[in-house]
């Protein structure tokens, strides 16, 4: 904001044309009132009539000859050095060339003929803001307004100097008063706004913002100052758009597109963040900022030669900056992510030293140690070749840094359920609504309920949350919910799920989404009620089956599949691409179906498919594929239950066949998703899963051996159809 103020701070904050005397009343001669011809013939007949000459000034200042101007200007004060108009006409164009000095003097002139002219003090008070006489400035301004209450210009322009000296609560209360007098002043708005962001007050900022958008359309620093608001909310490509429309007002402002390309960062938009950061290089090769952000939007899209380049162009720079060895160490981290053997160990070793550095050096910032993220990833790190208490260590570090930091709780909580520690685990998890990038919880007036007060007679919201596995997974606590003798069970879930959910065995009302919310006394998330009920391994609930599949859909299914010759199985190779781990969970459509033996039916319970899977499945005649005849879940779980056995990465489809009690082998990666736990065939979520594991990160030739294994001695090739 400070470089826009900079750039209008001695302007006026009102738009328009600068003052003018009015046109003289002679009548007309060779020309209109107002010509510069109509002055000129007036004054051959009058040359010493100051008021002709100041509207001769006026005349030539418009058709843009300034120094014409001035010299009728300063004619006009000559013939009267008490003309107050003269004085104020010439100090205002003089303050506007920035030539402040003569500006400076010619109104000091007319103010000592007028010391109460409101006008000439609001001008005066300008000039000594553009000679940085703050304090100067600050008295003629209040002078003006003590002559004035309602001048626009002092009003606007003192609370702008006001902003300047970091006294944003005096501006405010300056700019409301403008704002009052001029309500569609877009600067003067756009002042206003800066000066309630600096009070802490966004949502008035961003009102501001855009009121001083409506009037100026094109105006780039509210544009720049709102795109900055939205982005801090999370609106990124809003924030674009509108740092895209400062741009267009101020084309060659680093900063401003700095800002634009850290937007589209933000956005996934790499391609086009990496064009804004070279534009920023061609001028500034030395733009510290820009060439790491250069390496992070080079790094995601996994251009990882270029990126380390930039790194270390960086360092060169700033060998001693932490964030440059932060990023290099997720540039390694991510490498060895895609990598696998020997290529991934030495990758990983490269990250850990890359970290290692920048804690060396972020230990002498100041403020919260930022450090605590660098900590995180040095957790993810262990985390990912299941050294578990490595990585437990780490957190606990981040965390004796920082107790209430959520993306260290949350993740802590999901490292402690994986190992098993359930009592830590669910304690920790409930950070995640206050994790980065995580859903809000709700802001209902009822209460959140844990378990800390009775149910009975009460009306409950269940919610469902993240992904559609994690709704079916955690819908087993109705049951206990229920035995609670609610008076009612509301679950809000995905449209999908809907007709699923009404399959469970208590009475529950499933909402529409999107629909406002019945009445009712108290809520809590599907997720946190292990939390709720203290959850151990030992009292999860997996009574089974809690879902199950209609009849009629069951019979409509079972025509479908046609004629059993041999067992049915069904499979799934991959789950939703968005998922920040589906690269390690997902496995192409041609390489999973070469673990089946061909005396099996199989079904694909894939609804939707990747193109590259779309091409395999047409060449792979053996594998029966219904797509779009797959509807919601409850189709699904149909389909399951005309199945011998579901075979299924970790997805949706896999929680439900085992909340079906239907058999499923899950397939997971070397790092598993901590409901899963480690070392462990069996799930006491789902007792009638087998968990099939990789030995090491990407190695699914040993699952597919596993699995082709465990299929030749349950369903032989000669075993006739059951």
């Amino acid at each position: 904001m400070l470089s826009w103020l900079r750039r209008l701070l001695a302007s006026p904050a009102k738009a328009g044309a600068a003052p003018g005397p009015a046109a003289a009343a002679t009548p007309a001669r060779d020309g209109r009132p107002g010509d510069e011809a109509y002055f000129r013939n007036a004054l051959a007949s009058d040359p010493a009539n100051p008021g002709l000459n100041l509207g001769l000034a006026g005349s030539l200042r418009d058709q843009g000859k300034m120094n014409e101007a001035l010299q009728a200007g300063e004619r006009a004060l000559e013939l009267a050095p008490d003309h107050a108009d003269a004085a104020y006409w010439l100090g205002w164009n003089l303050h506007a060339l920035g030539r402040h000095m003569e500006a400076a003097r010619i109104l000091d002139q007319g103010l000592a003929y007028h010391p109460t002219h409101a006008d000439m003090l609001c001008q005066r008070a300008k000039v000594h803001a553009s000679l940085e006489q703050f304090d100067a400035a600050a008295s003629r301004y209040q002078d003006a307004l003590t002559q004035q209450p309602d001048h626009f210009s002092a009003l606007a322009n003192f609370g702008i100097l006001k902003l300047k000296q970091h006294d944003a609560q005096h501006a405010v209360e300056l700019l409301r008063r403008a704002a009052d007098l001029e309500p569609y002043d877009g600067p003067a708005l756009y002042f206003l706004g800066a000066a309630l962001r600096e009070t802490g007050q966004p949502d008035e900022a961003m009102a501001c913002y855009e009121q001083a958008l409506a009037s100026m359309p094109e105006y780039g620093p509210a544009h720049m100052d709102l795109a900055i608001l939205l982005r801090e909310r999370g609106a990124i490509p809003e924030a674009i758009r509108h740092f895209r429309c400062a741009l267009a007002d101020v084309p060659n402002m680093p900063t401003l597109r700095n800002h634009l390309a850290e937007a589209l960062l933000a956005a996934g938009e790499f391609t086009d963040a990496i064009e804004s950061f070279r534009i920023i290089l061609e001028t500034e090769p030395q733009n510290l900022e820009a060439l790491i952000n250069l390496g992070s939007a080079l790094q995601g899209l996994r251009r990882y030669a270029e990126a380390e380049e930039a790194y270390h162009q960086s360092l060169a720079i700033a060998p001693e900056h932490p964030a440059i060895h932060f990023n290099l160490g997720t540039l390694w981290q991510s490498k060895g992510y895609f990598s696998r053997g020997q290529a991934r160990r030495e990758a990983f070793a490269e990250a850990k030293q890359s970290y290692e550095a920048a804690i060396a050096r972020e230990w002498t910032l100041p403020g919260e140690p930022r450090h605590i993220d660098t900590l995180l990833c040095l957790a993810s790190l262990a985390m990912a070749d299941l050294h578990l208490e490595q990585a437990l260590a780490f957190y606990d570090r981040a965390l004796a840094l920082a107790p209430e930091n959520a993306d260290a709780r949350t993740r802590r909580g999901q490292l402690a359920l994986l190992m098993g520690d359930f009592a830590a685990g669910w304690r920790d998890y409930e950070y995640r609504f206050a994790q980065t990038g995580n859903k809000r919880l709700p802001s209902f007036t009822q209460p959140m309920w844990r378990n800390d007060f009775p149910l009975a007679g009460k009306t409950i919201l269940l919610m469902a949350e993240q992904g559609m596995g994690d709704a079916i997974h955690f819908v087993r606590y109705v049951e206990q919910v229920a035995q609670q003798a609610p008076a009612a069970i509301l679950i809000e879930a995905h449209e999908a799920l809907r007709p699923l959910l009404a399959t469970l065995p208590v009475p529950v009302t499933v909402l529409e989404p999107g629909r406002p919310f019945p009445p009712f006394d108290c809520y809590c998330p599907l997720m946190s009620l292990p939390y709720a009920f203290g959850t151990r391994i030992d009292t999860m609930p997996a009574r089974l089956p809690y879902l199950a599949a209609e009849p009629g859909r069951i019979d409509h299914w079972n025509a479908l599949l046609g004629k059993k010759t041999f067992p049915r199985i069904g499979i799934v190779w991959s789950g939703s691409p968005a998922l920040n781990n589906d690269f390690h969970r997902s496995i192409a459509l041609e390489r999973f179906v070469g673990l089946l033996p061909p005396a099996l039916q199989v079904y694909s319970l894939q609804k939707d498919l990747r193109e590259s899977d779309a091409q395999a499945l047409r060449e792979l005649p053996n594998v029966i594929h219904f797509g779009a005849e797959l509807g919601d879940y409850a189709d699904t779980a149909a389909f399951i239950a005309n199945l011998d056995l579901v075979i299924s990465v970790d997805t949706s489809v896999a929680h439900l066949a085992g909340a079906m009690g239907k058999p499923v082998w899950i397939l997971l990666p070397f790092l598993p998703d901590y409901r899963w736990l480690t070392e462990r065939d069996d799930s006491p979520w789902y007792p009638t899963a087998r968990l099939f594991r990789q030995p090491e990160a990407g190695d699914w030739d040993t699952v597919f051996a596993q699995v082709r294994q465990a299929l030749d001695s349950r369903y032989l090739p000669n075993q006739a159809p059951s």
